[in-house]
């Protein structure tokens, strides 16, 4: 067990893992191309560190509505 606690890999991955979690919502509001994506990349980054902040945004990236195209 020590010896995959002192892999440069294992903790490699698991930093790659947890910043994918953390921005997960962007990450959604980029692939939906929601309207008010800064406001989402915003709320993500600096409420995202609270208990409260990060479900919040993981909620707006999934109800904003989409941006509509003109051509």
């Amino acid at each position: 067990m020590f010896v995959v606690v002192e892999s440069y890999a294992f903790w490699s991955l698991l930093i790659l893992v947890l910043v994918a979690v953390y921005l997960l919502p962007t990450l959604i509001g980029v692939l939906r191309g929601v309207e008010s994506l800064g406001l989402l990349i915003a709320l993500n980054l600096l409420g995202g560190l609270t208990c409260i902040g990060w479900p919040a945004a993981l909620i707006a990236a999934c109800m904003l509505p989409k941006r509509v195209r003109r051509w």
